[in-house]
């Protein structure tokens, strides 16, 4: 088999089941948004609002992950078991504070948290009650996340795959039953889709424990494999570790106070953001996808100590990501007609809705290069502050103080959008050429040793 076969085939194995994960994930988010749609545009909007706690707690989760999966990826090449199960003790002690404290803040200020993305008074009550019960599945989706990074760099990707494959169809049927009162249930609303949600995340967590530690996987360690690091370790962790943590936790951030800012043009806009971005996500898991396969296989290669391969592998990433979000794209808006018929929309937030999911379209490119420039190439290559920089300043730089701008000017809806969400356009200017001059890789299992 030709070297460019082998590749390809390495990659599609890996970013096949990636792509299902994160579609499974998306179509649980799609199936939420469908479900409480039927019950009005306040509690699109209200649950939303909510899902941004959420969705916050888990980039910086990713952020952890991702940090932490530049280690693991490398130390599963270098076949160093032990040294990948310390750094999974670091993941669950650093993820598990942070969720804990969203979780607090969530309990005792949900009302608050609410208000800063919408401003109905009802809608903010009833996203206060969604986040009430929500922010309890927190600690979960942290211990989750933190073993399904595990065993993606060991290149175990099923078995997180069929976990978020039950919770998905934990989550639709929990929702049909207890949104709608089937089967002699109550009509719950929208606090009925927040249990299911729980119900979902918490069944989810049991079977990719049980299932790690039954077939014994590099994620069944025990409590003294998990915490045996002694103070280098740790350095050398969040040394790589934390400038991650800060890109996503500075990028997700932005994006929310973007929504924020797409609040100020009234609930109907949030609801249709809200639609367009459940749609869109659908077909971007496919990027996601790739560019998690991209991390890993890159990983590997330089723990591998094969340095060359890994810069050629760049620059053929590089060049397929973006392919494979052009076909995205094209994809989106040929479903969309599909997609609309699942909502119960005015007319007025169906028209708001098309624009934005053919405005998502338009930056699915942008995106697929900013997934496998910083994602993808330079965390695998342990250059995380460079990518940390890449990925956050311009949104804050660009995006955030330019759309509050044209908010405050009335200028067209179309092109406020367009400005919050397009800071990917301006990532490869810089972003590539740091690809193409090597600088971004290191072995940090040879500099360990």
């Amino acid at each position: 088999m030709s070297e460019k076969k082998t590749f390809l085939k390495q990659f599609l194995r890996l970013s096949l089941p990636f792509s299902l994960q994160f579609l499974l994930a998306s179509a649980v988010n799609l199936a939420d948004v469908v479900m409480i749609g039927q019950l009005g545009e306040k509690q699109i909007a209200a649950a939303g609002a909510a899902n941004q706690i959420f969705f916050l707690l888990t980039i910086v989760q990713f952020g952890i992950g991702s940090g932490a999966s530049v280690f693991m990826a490398q130390y599963w090449g270098a076949q160093r078991i032990a040294d990948m199960r310390k750094t999974l003790g670091l993941v669950y002690m650093l993820s598990g504070i942070i969720s804990v404290s969203f979780t607090l803040v969530a309990l005792l200020f949900p009302k608050q948290l609410i208000g800063f993305y919408i401003h109905d008074t009802e809608a903010i009550q009833l996203g206060a009650q969604y986040l009430s019960i929500v922010s309890w599945t927190y600690l979960m989706t942290a211990i989750t996340t933190s073993l399904a990074t595990m065993c993606r760099c060991s290149n175990e990707v099923f078995l997180p795959t069929l976990a978020s494959l039950l919770s998905m169809a934990t989550n639709i049927i929990g929702n049909a039953v207890l949104i709608f009162g089937l089967i002699g249930f109550p009509k719950l609303g929208l606090v009925g889709a927040a249990i299911a949600t729980f119900m979902a995340r918490l069944l989810e967590l049991c079977w990719l424990v049980f299932g790690v530690y039954r077939t014994r996987m590099a994620g069944a360690a025990s409590i003294a494999e998990l915490f045996d690091f002694h103070k280098y370790f740790v350095y050398q962790f969040l040394k790589k570790t934390l400038p991650v943590v800060f890109n996503e936790g500075a990028w997700s951030l932005g994006t929310s106070i973007g929504l924020a800012i797409i609040g100020l043009l009234g609930t109907e806009m949030v609801a249709s953001t809200q639609i367009a971005s459940a749609i869109a996500q659908i077909g971007f898991v496919f990027v996601r996808g790739a560019g998690n396969a991209v991390a890993v296989m890159l990983g590997n290669t330089i723990g591998e100590n094969q340095v060359e391969k890994a810069l050629q592998d760049a620059k053929r990433f590089l060049l397929l990501l973006p392919l494979i979000g052009l076909t995205v794209s094209i994809l989106l808006i040929w479903a969309m007609p599909l997609a609309l018929k699942l909502y119960n929309l005015s007319n007025q937030t169906e028209q708001l809705t098309i624009l934005m999911i053919q405005l998502n379209a338009l930056l699915f490119i942008p995106k697929a290069f900013s997934v496998v420039l910083i994602v993808g190439i330079l965390r695998s290559g342990g250059d995380t502050n460079y990518a940390c920089l890449l990925d956050i300043l311009p949104v804050w730089l660009f995006s955030i103080p330019l759309g509050y701008a044209l908010v405050s000017l009335q200028a067209p809806i179309w092109l406020i959008f367009l400005v919050i969400n397009g800071e990917d356009i301006l990532k490869p200017i810089w972003g590539i050429p740091r690809v193409l001059s090597g600088k971004w890789l290191h072995n940090l299992v040879q500099e360990r040793m």
